[in-house]
C-alpha cells in the first residue's frame, strides 16, 4: 500500500487548506485526491487492467500529492524568509492604533490583513465593522459584523456586534439602546431603596 502515500499527503495539504479558510482550494484538492485514488483502485484492483489510463491514474495521484505538498512547503519557507513579516497580533495592534487616532480606512486595512491571516477569528471582523462605521460605511459594516457573527461560536462578541448592527440601522433595539442601558439599569442593579 505505498502507493497511497501521496493521496494521505494530499488529503493532509486539503485539510491544512480548509483549516487556514481556503474552502475553494481544500476542497478541490480533496474531490481530485479522490477521484484519482478510486480510479486508480477500481481499474487496477477490481476490473484488473493495468493499463496506460491505470498508470496515469496512479501518477495523477503522486502528482497531485507532490504538488500540494511541495507548494504548502514553499509557502512556509517564503512567510519564513520574508522580511518584516507581519503577524497576526501585530496586524490587529496597528489596527487598533489607527482606530484609536479616528482614522477609520488605516485601521480597516490592517484589520482586514488580520483577517487574511485567521480567518475564523471574529475580532478582526468585529473591530473592521467598527472601522467601517468611522468611514460611515454602513453597508460593509454590516456584513463585517455578519462576517463576525458567522464566527463567533462561543457567543464572546455578540454584544459588540449586535452594539454595531443598532449602530448599522438593523439590529434589535432603536438606535440609541446602548445609551439608555447605561441611564436605566436593569431591575436588581444599581441603587437600591431602603426602606426607611
Amino acid at each position: 500500500m505505498w502507493f497511497l502515500l501521496p493521496f494521505l499527503a494530499a488529503l493532509g495539504a486539503a485539510w491544512h487548506h480548509l483549516a487556514r479558510g481556503r474552502t475553494a482550494r481544500g476542497l478541490a484538492v480533496l474531490v481530485l485526491a479522490f477521484f484519482l485514488v478510486d480510479a486508480f483502485l477500481v481499474r487496477g484492483w477490481v476490473l484488473g487492467l493495468w493499463d496506460g489510463w491505470t498508470r496515469a491514474f496512479l501518477a495523477g495521484t503522486w502528482g497531485l500529492g507532490f504538488w500540494e505538498v511541495g507548494a504548502l512547503a514553499w509557502r512556509k519557507f517564503r512567510l519564513a524568509t520574508r522580511k518584516g513579516r507581519d503577524t497576526w497580533r501585530d496586524l490587529f495592534l496597528q489596527g487598533g492604533r489607527y482606530y484609536a487616532q479616528g482614522d477609520g480606512e488605516g485601521a480597516a486595512r490592517f484589520f482586514g490583513r488580520a483577517a487574511r491571516l485567521n480567518p475564523w477569528a471574529p475580532s478582526p471582523h468585529v473591530w473592521m465593522g467598527f472601522s467601517y462605521l468611522l468611514q460611515g460605511r454602513r453597508g460593509r459594516a454590516k456584513r463585517a459584523f455578519r462576517r463576525a457573527l458567522a464566527r463567533d461560536r462561543a457567543g464572546d462578541w455578540i454584544h459588540p456586534v449586535r452594539r454595531g448592527l443598532v449602530r448599522c440601522g438593523k439590529g434589535r433595539g432603536k438606535a440609541g439602546e446602548e445609551g439608555t442601558l447605561r441611564k436605566n439599569p436593569p431591575a436588581g442593579r444599581g441603587k437600591r431603596k431602603v426602606p426607611a
